[in-house]
């Protein structure tokens, strides 16, 4: 039987994971998951592709609709909530309306990472639809790199770190769901469609890895796995290597809790 053991969000794309017990499921995705991106004096988004230092951040979102942000040795630091669009940022070629959140949190953040970035947030005139070649309902994402939502399963890291030369946790690939009893490893790769606690989902594509599993979510510190290991036992046709799945929700206003059990409801 296929359970949820795991919801994750991310309030700030690129830093510290919040553990949920239930979420909702948004017009964007699981609400209150990438909202907020740490962007360079470009209005470039900054992830821990290059600041790995990001995963030591944690941002904890207020009820107001702002965050407080603490990271080890520096006093917190509180955001309001977004506001009007105040500035452009880019993702992957996308340029977009935010709000930027203020200076206080732009000198803590830039303190923190050593050059010049501000802190955006989603502006109420945000739009930004999933690849079209993936998805022709026009459904939208948030932040996140290119899809709304990343489930991974525990019987395929653990079939991972079993060639692995540094067994590597669960929050290094950084998943939005995380789900146990898989019948074996990497079945994933073969699901089209799924019910989480009976709210649907697409599945758009197996998700190819860039180097952010390598960092340590903990430190900040990059290692050389699971990049060895994806390279040796994951890689594609293409050349890229994989682990997990992109998900697009179906059914907005659903909620998905951890204990709920999973149905695939269509195979490739």
């Amino acid at each position: 039987m296929l359970t949820v053991t795991g919801i994750f969000v991310y309030p700030v794309k690129a830093c510290a994971a919040v553990a949920r017990s239930q979420a909702t499921v948004g017009r964007f995705g699981l609400e209150g998951d990438r909202r907020w991106m740490v962007v360079d004096s470009s209005g470039q988004g900054v992830t821990q592709r290059t600041h790995p230092a990001l995963a030591r951040v944690s941002a904890l979102p207020t009820e107001d609709g702002g965050l407080v942000m603490s990271v080890a040795g520096r006093a917190e630091v509180r955001v309001a909530a977004p506001a009007v669009e105040s500035m452009s940022v880019e993702i992957w070629g996308h340029v977009l309306p935010a709000s930027d959140g203020g200076d206080e949190v732009a000198g803590w953040l830039s303190h923190v990472l050593g050059e010049a970035v501000r802190l955006a947030g989603m502006a109420g005139g945000y739009r930004r639809a999933v690849n079209p070649l993936r998805d022709r309902r026009g459904r939208e994402v948030s932040f996140a790199d290119g899809y709304p939502l990343l489930l991974c399963t525990e019987t395929s890291l653990a079939e991972l770190n079993r060639f692995a030369e540094e067994p590597v946790p669960m929050d290094r690939f950084r998943p939005n769901v995380v789900v146990a009893g898989a019948d074996g490893p990497w079945v994933e790769d073969w699901w089209r469609g799924i019910e989480i606690g009976g709210a649907r989902f697409d599945v758009a594509k197996p998700c190819d890895r860039c180097s952010v599993p390598q960092v340590d979510q903990q430190t900040g510190e990059r290692h050389i796995e699971p990049a060895r290991v994806l390279a040796r036992h994951r890689r594609g046709a293409d050349g890229n290597t994989y682990f997990g799945l992109n998900l697009i929700h179906v059914d907005i206003g659903a909620k998905i809790g951890v204990g709920d059990s999973v149905v695939v409801t269509d195979r490739r």
